[in-house]
Order: structure tokens, then sequence, then C-alpha cells
């Protein structure tokens, strides 16, 4: 069974399933070169991140 045939079979659904597919593959890649070019310290970065983590969940969510 050719790729063609499960598509014809898959019927209207398969159309907006490829166009997702496509953009995601996209962004992926995207995100893949914008990583690669960032000049960002990502260790410095992840502890901001979990910084702001803590204080959101101590705030909304106290023990």
């Amino acid at each position: 069974m050719f790729l063609t045939d499960l598509f014809a079979a898959g019927g209207i659904v398969m159309y907006p399933l490829l166009g997702f597919s496509i953009l995601a593959i996209a962004l992926i890649i995207e995100r893949c070169i914008f990583g690669q070019k960032s000049t960002v310290n990502s260790g410095e970065l992840c502890a901001m991140y979990w910084q702001i983590i803590k204080t959101v969940r101590t705030t909304f969510c106290p023990s």
C-alpha cells in the first residue's frame, strides 16, 4: 500500500493533518536554527525560569 493510497483512504481529514504536520516540522526546524544562533546563557535562563515558577507556586498555591 502506497502513501497516496493511505492518504486517499483517510479522506478529507488527511488534508488538515498534512498541513499541520508540515507546519510543525517547519517550526521545529526554525526553533533549532534560532537556538543555535542564540547567545543566551541557557543555565541562567533555566535558573530564572525556576525562580519564576517557585514564586508563582508560593504565591498562588500556598502549602
